[in-house]
């Protein structure tokens, strides 16, 4: 595994996505845009996802005020020298939007901070899926938030900006 700045150009969005597999019945695409473009109309809409958590649009409001994700995607590199997105399509299909559509003067949307694995079996996608969406990272207590927050407002960081963030 290492770590790398991709051209999104290269990467595919996953049709076996457990989010959206469903809706994909099996299409076939002609090209990466044809299929990025179909799948991340559903990564940026509604997926049927009712869990509690940031939606698309939030989520998308924190990466362009960060100006960058946190947490790289993961992909896995495909016989055709492209990459398939294994983790992070959510956060993939809004750095195409931003690249495309949104904000296409704005270079930093042009390649994504990824994990690139060479070779992973089904087995290895689906404890990546696992760990990624049913364990998550451990939340911080209200205390923890709160006293964090008290943190950065008294070393400079206004409220404000704070809200843009999260």
């Amino acid at each position: 595994m290492k770590y790398q700045l991709v051209d999104i150009k290269n990467i595919k969005l996953d049709p076996q996505n457990p989010r959206i597999a469903d809706k994909l019945d099996g299409k076939e695409f002609k090209s990466i845009d044809d299929q990025n473009e179909y799948i991340s109309n559903y990564l940026r809409g509604d997926t049927g996802n009712t869990e509690n958590g940031p939606s698309c649009l939030e989520l998308e409001k924190s990466i362009y005020a960060s100006k960058q994700i946190i947490e790289p995607i993961i992909l896995l590199t495909d016989k055709d020298g492209t990459y398939l997105c294994v983790e992070g399509n959510t956060r993939l299909s809004i750095y195409l939007s931003f690249a495309n559509d949104q904000y296409p003067d704005e270079s930093n949307w042009k390649s994504i901070p990824a994990l690139i694995h060479e070779k992973l079996t089904p087995s290895e996608i689906d404890e990546l899926r696992l760990q990624a969406h049913f364990v998550g990272k451990k939340e911080w207590t209200p205390y923890a938030k709160g006293r964090y927050i008290t943190h950065l407002v008294e070393n400079g960081m206004s409220l404000a900006d704070i809200k843009k963030i999260v």
